[in-house]
């Protein structure tokens, strides 16, 4: 939506105050034959504002399906802003709560759900709400608080087609808390062609697998791969069950199975890395050297920074000795021996690194909490209340300062996300290192073992 359509919605917004003004006024002055034609004028104005802001709302939904949450935010402050009368001002105010919550907002999502929860009226608004509340507490892990809002819904809306994501949001609830029987006791609530079945299903096959029924979870996992991948998000968990899979029929030796499912798995996957290690340790266990090279190479080739290569190089130089070519094994021993020294080095640093990035991560969480805090004050969620920011301040100031909120919000979000990220990467590297010194140690015997076969053959 162009700044130019946010304007001219302003400018009609604004006349109808005037007029409802002038009537206000001179009404009183006119004869009642003038007054007729002064209720058809304000109607008239009435209808065309409604008819914008509607057409608005439509650029709004479409924002939204499109998942371009900042846009529809900017569009839904501007209806709601101008125009508080409008007939769909909850359904609004909801669309607004949820691209909060889109954004990982969900101090703000919350307060929002909570206002409407008070003011709505219609039923299909008061449910989305209350399962609205539900995600939010879940998100931020207040996990007896989600499940409550999830009984409020079961208890009196079970008959709408929402209860059964409200379903699925139980069940991640009772999966976070460890309560697998709750879990497995949830999904035969599940309707199958449901869009949310195959991800509840997907939790359900890992619970299966926490409590050892093996042969249940594969069950469950291939029921997830039949389904049809329409969408990324259906795709991502098909080859996520495939990726399981994998790995299950890997630790049950069952190799061949393991790199069947694994080949099918599709290289944007987002954890294909994943997938090629461990096609490249059941290509070793069936001691189809080439095809671990090959599987590795890709894996050391396109994913630089990939945190595991200690595996990599371990796995690649065992195939190259298997395959009697002895230099390209002390080649690739040599890449992991050759790591010792940096992570003698690194450990301290690496602890030191978390360190400060811990405290950042705190002072960016209280930060966020006072940015959007501010956002919210001047976000016209209140119809009564609309206008008073507005009146303080003047319209221009007011979306200029929500702009600059928003703005320093989304950039504290994204470095908030950053550094998690170089954390759990930190976290990683630690963990690892207590293993190098095994991978070294085998490095060292492949590199010894290579070197005396090659120089046997040249004898």
């Amino acid at each position: 939506m162009s700044i130019f359509k946010h304007r001219i919605f302003y400018l009609l917004a604004a006349f109808v105050v005037l007029f409802s003004c002038w009537q206000n006024v001179l009404g009183a002055s006119f004869l009642p034959a003038i007054k007729g034609h002064q209720n058809n004028g304000a109607d008239h104005a009435h209808g065309e504002l409604e008819k914008a802001a509607d057409e608005l709302f439509e650029e709004v939904r479409k924002s939204y399906k499109a998942k371009n949450y900042w846009e529809a935010l900017t569009d839904l402050i501007v209806v709601l802003d101008s125009y508080p009368g409008f007939s769909k001002f909850d359904e609004g105010l909801f669309y607004l709560a949820n691209c909060l919550y889109e954004m990982e907002l969900y101090n703000g999502s919350e307060q929002m759900y909570r206002y409407l929860l008070r003011t709505a009226r219609k039923p299909e608004i008061v449910v989305k709400t209350i399962l609205g509340l539900q995600k939010v507490t879940f998100q931020k892990e207040e996990f007896q608080q989600s499940l409550k809002f999830y009984k409020a819904i079961e208890s009196n809306y079970a008959d709408y087609d929402i209860i059964y994501e409200s379903r699925y949001f139980s069940i991640q609830t009772h999966f976070k808390m460890l309560d697998y029987n709750l879990v497995l006791n949830l999904m035969p609530h599940m309707k199958k062609k449901n869009k949310f079945y195959p991800f509840a299903l997907y939790t359900s096959a890992l619970t299966l697998l926490k409590k050892k029924r093996v042969s249940k979870a594969i069950e469950q996992l291939l029921e997830i791969t039949r389904f049809s991948d329409k969408n990324r998000e259906r795709k991502d968990i098909i080859n996520s069950a495939r990726l399981t899979l994998g790995y299950v029929h890997f630790e049950l030796s069952n190799y061949e199975r393991s790199l069947k499912y694994l080949q099918k798995i599709p290289n944007d996957f987002f954890d294909y890395p994943e997938a090629l290690l461990v096609m490249g340790w059941s290509s070793l266990k069936l001691e189809d050297y080439p095809s671990t090279i090959k599987a590795l190479s890709l894996l050391e080739d396109n994913y630089s920074d990939y945190y595991n290569r200690e595996e990599i190089y371990f796995m690649k130089g065992q195939s190259y000795l298997k395959l009697k070519h002895y230099d390209l094994a002390i080649n690739e021993f040599d890449k992991l021996i050759n790591q010792r020294q940096d992570s003698l080095a690194v450990v301290d640093e690496t602890r030191n690194g978390l360190t400060i990035f811990e405290k950042r991560i705190d002072e960016l969480t209280q930060d966020m909490k006072q940015l959007e805090s501010a956002l919210i004050d001047i976000i016209p969620y209140q119809a009564d209340a609309v206008r008073a920011s507005q009146q303080s301040n003047g319209i221009s100031e007011v979306e200029k300062t929500r702009e600059s909120l928003l703005n320093d919000i989304l950039a504290e979000r994204q470095e908030f996300h950053d550094l998690s990220e170089q954390m759990a990467n930190l976290e990683r590297r630690i963990q690892l290192n207590e293993m190098r010194k095994k991978w070294m140690a085998y490095a060292e015997y492949g590199k010894v073992r290579s070197l005396f076969l090659r120089s046997t053959e040249s004898k």
